[in-house]
């Protein structure tokens, strides 16, 4: 049994989620979990269109802790970790039923061409993740569950909470592995804020992330303008979002 985690914050509108729940569907040896606060009632209406989707509803807004009670409340000997605006090619989720003894992510790439992207997701296959084992959770993490439960409590925050998971994986082994099926992801913040000026903020946050910077202002930061994993517009800058 293969367990799929989705942490969602309003997410009625995504394509990538309705893709992935479809393919999904006629899918053996899985549970699909999603995880979502409890007042999303817009994205709890799209999911009762699957019935073979479990939905909890959690008071936790951060995706640290979303992710955490999906890991809690799952069954399968393998864990996946599955970004919300990713798609992973259908081999991958064949390749995990084999029962997996290392952890890792699948192979990244996004869903629009530009020199810049395909850079960011050779740096962060080839060199982020294989050499340092640090993937992000749009390479859509998987392991034994086993593992995954050693690193709880996971922290209630929703930026790095990918980089902590990896680096807490990494104190209990180094048996990682870069699958390679391939995970496209939602390239909408770059679209949104611009390839170059989303790029820019993404090494700013990373700086603040290795000097302990607050890591909910840098989420605010993340945020501003797309307000995909949270949102900051009725005066909640200084609260743990997700």
């Amino acid at each position: 049994m293969v367990s799929i985690i989705f942490p969602l914050f309003k997410d009625e509108e995504n394509f990538f989620l309705k893709k992935s729940l479809d393919q999904l569907k006629d899918e053996s040896g899985i549970e699909v979990i999603c995880v979502l606060n409890e007042k999303d009632s817009t994205t709890t209406h799209l999911l009762n269109q699957y019935d073979f989707v479990k939905v909890i509803p959690t008071s936790f807004t951060a995706r640290g802790k979303k992710l955490e009670v999906g890991i809690q409340n799952s069954t399968g000997e393998t864990i996946l970790l599955h970004h919300p605006r990713s798609f992973l090619a259908p081999e991958a989720i064949h390749l995990l039923k084999k029962n997996p003894t290392t952890w890792g992510g699948f192979t990244h790439t996004f869903d629009l061409k530009h020199p810049l992207l395909g850079f960011t997701s050779f740096y962060s296959n080839f060199i982020r993740g294989d050499l340092r084992g640090i993937y992000y959770l749009d390479h859509c993490l998987y392991g034994p569950r086993e593992l995954f439960l050693k690193i709880l409590p996971l922290p209630d925050v929703s930026i790095f909470e990918d980089t902590i998971i990896c680096m807490r994986l990494l104190t209990h082994s180094k048996n990682y592995k870069r699958l390679n099926p391939k995970s496209t992801t939602s390239a909408i913040r770059f679209k949104k804020n611009g390839v170059f000026k989303q790029a820019l903020l993404n090494q700013k946050l990373k700086y603040q992330f290795l000097r302990g910077s607050d890591l909910n202002k840098m989420n605010e930061q993340y945020e501003k303008g797309c307000e995909l994993n949270n949102s900051y517009s009725l005066g909640q800058s200084r609260k743990r979002q997700d």
